[in-house]
C-alpha cells in the first residue's frame, strides 16, 4: 500500500519467529539508489550471520508471509522487510541488488519442467525458474539444444537436467514423463511451451502442415499434462502454465493451423483449470505477441524496419505475427502500440510470477503479452 507521502510501504508483519532478526531497511529505500548500497549490504551481513537464518526451512514452513521483491520502488521510513520465507530472505535481498535478477519464490524443493526449453522463450523461462526452484528439467527436441541450456544453467550454479524428446510423439514423450516422475517423484511446475509454425494460406495448406502443428502445439498438451497432473493431485500442489499466442485470440492470415492450435490451448487451459482448482493446482495460459527471438531474426532487418514495398516485403512469414501477402508501407513494429517487440525475458518473468506461491489465487486466465497489439 502507499503511505501519505505516496511511497510504497510493506504492511505485512514479520513472522513471530523472525522478529528478533531485527532487519529494518533504511527510510526511502530505492532499488536504484547507490546511496543505500552500503545499508543494504549491512542488512545482508546481519541476516547471514544471524543464528535464526541457519534454522532448517521446515521450521518456517507454517509462515505464509510473502513479499514480492521484484519492482519494489520505495519503502517508507522504518518499514520492516518482511521475508517471502525466512530461510529464503537472503535470496530475496540479493534479488533487490540487480534489476535483471528477478526472483519469484516458488516453494521449497520444487521441481519444474519446461518443454521447448532449448531456445527462445523456453530457454528464458528455464533461466527464470532456475532462480526460484530446486531443479529445472529442460525438454527439447534435440540433445544439442538440451545440453546447451543445461550447461548454461549449471555454470551459473543452478541445478538442471536436459532430456531430448519429441513432444508430438505420444509414445516417446509418455515414456520420458514416466521416467521423470519415477526419478524425481514430483513435478510441481509444468510449462507447456513447445510449439512450431507451418504457415501457409489455407487453400494451399497441405495435410501434413496441419497435422504437424496440431500434434506439436495441442496434442502435446494432453500427452504431457495428463500424467503430470495426476502426480500433482497426489502431492496436492501444482502450477501449470500453457503457452498460447495472440493469434489464438485474433486469428491471422496464413496461420489457420497455428491459430486453431493456440485457440485450442486456451480452451484446454480454461477447462482444466476448473477441474483441478480444488486440488490446489492452478492452470493459466500466456499469449505472447511479437517476441524477439532467433526465429524473428530470420525475418531480416529490411522487413522489420523497411518503410517501402519491395521484394523482401512480400510473402513474409512472421512468428506470432503471421503471414502477410504484402507488408504494408509501415513496418511490422509500427502495428505494435509499444513500438517495439517484446523480449523472451519479459515473457519468462510473467511465467515466473504465475509459477510462484504468490499467484495461488490466479486460475484459468489468459495473459496477453504483446505490447497492445491485440487490444
Amino acid at each position: 500500500m502507499k503511505n501519505g507521502e505516496g511511497q510504497w510501504r510493506i504492511v505485512t508483519p514479520l513472522p513471530r519467529k523472525c522478529e528478533h532478526i531485527g532487519l529494518n531497511m533504511p527510510g526511502n529505500y530505492n532499488k536504484d539508489s547507490n546511496a543505500n548500497a552500503h545499508n543494504l549490504q549491512i542488512c545482508k551481513e546481519k541476516l547471514a550471520s544471524n543464528a535464526a537464518y541457519q534454522r532448517t526451512s521446515s521450521e518456517w514452513e507454517k509462515s505464509r508471509t510473502v513479499l514480492s521483491c521484484y519492482r519494489l520502488p520505495l519503502m517508507s521510513s522504518g518499514a520492516q522487510l518482511g521475508p517471502q520465507r525466512c530461510f529464503r530472505m537472503k535470496d530475496a535481498l540479493n534479488s533487490l541488488t540487480s534489476k535483471n535478477e528477478n526472483y519469484y519464490y516458488c516453494g521449497e524443493n520444487r521441481v519444474a519442467l519446461v518443454t521447448g526449453a532449448g531456445r527462445g522463450i523456453g530457454r528464458s523461462i528455464a533461466r527464470t525458474l532456475a532462480k526460484s526452484v530446486s531443479h529445472v528439467l529442460c525438454v527439447s527436441k534435440t540433445q544439442k539444444s538440451c545440453d546447451s541450456v543445461v550447461d548454461e544453467l549449471t555454470a551459473q550454479g543452478y541445478k538442471s537436467t536436459g532430456y531430448a524428446a519429441d513432444v508430438s510423439n505420444r509414445e516417446e514423450i509418455t515414456q520420458l514423463i514416466t521416467k521423470l516422475l519415477n526419478d524425481y517423484n514430483r513435478i510441481d511446475i509444468l510449462v507447456n511451451n513447445a510449439g512450431i509454425t507451418r504457415d501457409n494460406l489455407f487453400l494451399r495448406m497441405k495435410e501434413e502442415e496441419w497435422e504437424d502443428v496440431i500434434r506439436t502445439n495441442l496434442n502435446s498438451m494432453f500427452y504431457v499434462t495428463q500424467p503430470i497432473s495426476k502426480r500433482m493431485i497426489n502431492n496436492k500442489y501444482g502450477r501449470i502454465i500453457n503457452v498460447s499466442s495472440t493469434v489464438g485470440l485474433t486469428g491471422n492470415m496464413g496461420q489457420t493451423n497455428y491459430s486453431a492450435s493456440k485457440a485450442g490451448v486456451i480452451g484446454f487451459t480454461k477447462t482444466l483449470s476448473k477441474e483441478l482448482a480444488s486440488r490446489n493446482i492452478t492452470v493459466n495460459a500466456i499469449a505472447p505477441g511479437f517476441i524477439e527471438s532467433d526465429m524473428t531474426h530470420n525475418i531480416g532487418d529490411n522487413i522489420k524496419v523497411s518503410n517501402s514495398e519491395g521484394e523482401n516485403a512480400k510473402n513474409c512469414i512472421c512468428p506470432s505475427y503471421g503471414h502477410c501477402e504484402k507488408l504494408p508501407l509501415q513496418n511490422i513494429i509500427s502495428y505494435i502500440p509499444a513500438r517495439r517487440m517484446g523480449t523472451p525475458e519479459e515473457v519468462a518473468n510473467l511465467v515466473g510470477y504465475l509459477s510462484s506461491e504468490i499467484a495461488g489465487y490466479i486460475n484459468g486466465k489468459v495473459f496477453v503479452i504483446d505490447g497492445g497489439l491485440a487490444s
